[in-house]
């Protein structure tokens, strides 16, 4: 069984409070969590769970609020964007910390992209068909725990 993500206090997170409240508690949350040291395969498990996929109000605020966000007016999307330009760019730092990835820091920021958008977008697809069809959304995740190693 995995573990619940560990998140920082509110109060801790490294952010102008105006962000903050525009932003959410969630998203800025999600992006000081990235900022910790990044485990690789146990924090892809993690959050390609079946604890995750069910425990939307706690989990990952992307895979909850991007199709809203999609939505919204542009100072809200810009909110969003700066929440998912803080993962990536926690990512890719993570990438950089790696001796086997000597990739520039261009590449290092399209794995990050990629990876971010590969783990959300299988949370939201697996989320998505989880009450009609668990199997399918079983194979969601597992083919993406699979492919994201």
């Amino acid at each position: 069984m995995t573990e619940k993500m560990n998140r920082p206090s509110y109060d801790e997170l490294p952010f102008n409070p105006a962000v903050k409240g525009i932003v959410g508690r969630g998203l800025l949350a999600d992006v000081a969590r990235l900022r910790a040291p990044f485990d690789g395969q146990d924090q892809i498990g993690s959050y390609l769970s079946a604890e995750h996929r069910g425990d939307p109000a706690d989990g990952c605020t992307l895979g909850a609020l991007a199709a809203d966000a999609a939505r919204k007016r542009p100072t809200v999307q810009a909110r969003f964007a700066e929440a998912v330009d803080g993962m990536a760019s926690a990512l890719a730092d993570h990438f950089a910390r790696k001796p086997s990835r000597g990739k520039r820091a261009r590449a290092r920021r399209e794995r990050a992209l990629q990876m971010l958008s590969e783990l959300v977008g299988a949370l939201v697809l697996a989320r998505a068909v989880a009450a009609a069809h668990p199997v399918l959304s079983d194979e969601i995740l597992a083919a993406n725990r699979r492919g994201l190693r």
